[in-house]
């Protein structure tokens, strides 16, 4: 999530969370997806490339917050089926939480639940 409401501080932070996540699980590939009403063209990290996601990521975005835009970009643009699909965002979203059809893990920094999935609580 790099809606407005996001700071450069809280992507950091779900930046160290992802690099963490790729120390402990080592996916095959990682695709970074910015989004806001839009999802951008992804970032492609493979494993030798994952201590860089931190400092070579260019995030996008700014605008309002819906995730609906991912799951329209994976369905008709990405070409992509992914094992999972973890979400980080602030949970202050326009419309609804899609439905990913994968196992899916929503990081939010607020008290809002996701209605699909599994919501973790990411401390700010």
């Amino acid at each position: 999530d790099t809606s407005g409401s996001i700071s450069p501080a809280v992507i950091g932070m779900f930046l160290s969370h992802v690099r963490l996540i790729t120390e402990t699980v080592t996916p095959e590939k990682v695709y970074i997806v910015y989004w806001d009403t839009n999802a951008y063209e992804p970032e492609v990290y493979e494993p030798s490339q994952y201590d860089l996601i931190p400092t070579s990521t260019k995030p996008r975005g700014g605008g309002g917050t819906d995730p609906t835009c991912v799951k329209e970009w994976l369905d008709n643009t990405s070409g992509l089926t992914p094992s999972v699909v973890l979400v980080l965002t602030d949970g202050y979203v326009f419309g609804d939480f899609p439905e990913f059809g994968v196992p899916t893990l929503w990081g939010i920094t607020s008290d809002v639940v996701a209605t699909t999935g599994t919501t973790v609580r990411i401390e700010t």
